[in-house]
């Protein structure tokens, strides 16, 4: 894992090779360019296989870390570059897929430096899985289901120096009410977004 790309929403710019299955056939081979809130965006080396935005298909990807195996997943297709890019949302995440998780949201907050992680989360078990990982890497964590448990956290103690991490679960459009009123009544909080599927 490499960096923090700081652009709207937090981008983590991170290295991997994938191997993209089309749903008509063939196959096509590149390499991860990012995972930000919306998940994924890869570059395909031998030209856009056959898919179309909306398709369903299978990919094997692999970051680019010690240790780390080849991973297949279940992506939906968002976008199709004519260079060869591809915008992907992951629908089908295997157990296995907790590791590489776990890196990432470890390089994230040590990238924004912040041991104070407030984490949002709609999905009860994506967020214990989080938080976990959050927790071995070393944060103090504090768990939200949604936006308003949020804020109340944020009103109840305003005296850290939260990271406000916003993962994908949550609707972009409820997100970006939280920012608002993040920017507002918290100035000093920090907000990214972590997820697995693209926008």
């Amino acid at each position: 894992m490499r960096s923090i790309e700081r652009r709207r929403d937090e981008r983590v710019v991170t290295g991997g090779s994938v191997v993209v299955h089309a749903e008509a056939g063939g196959h096509a081979r590149g390499r991860i360019v990012d995972v930000s809130k919306g998940g994924m965006r890869i570059q395909l080396a031998d030209g856009a296989p056959h898919c179309e935005v909306g398709d369903r298909v299978w990919m094997d990807l692999h970051f680019d870390r010690e240790a780390a195996s080849w991973i297949r997943v279940g992506v939906e297709v968002m976008r199709v570059d004519p260079d060869g890019g591809m915008a992907i949302a992951i629908q089908i995440i295997p157990l296995g897929f907790a590791d590489s998780v776990q890196e990432v949201l470890r390089t994230a907050v040590e990238a924004a430096a912040s041991s104070q992680v407030l984490l949002v989360d709609g999905s009860a078990e994506r967020r214990a899985m989080l938080a976990t990982a959050l927790r071995e890497a070393g944060c103090y964590v504090e768990e939200a289901a949604t936006p308003l448990e949020a804020i109340a956290v944020l009103g109840h103690d305003d005296t850290r120096d939260w990271l406000v991490a916003v993962a994908d679960t949550v609707p972009p459009t409820i997100a970006d009410e939280l920012r608002t009123h993040v920017a507002d009544a918290h100035p000093r909080v920090r907000i990214v977004s972590l997820g697995f599927a693209l926008n």
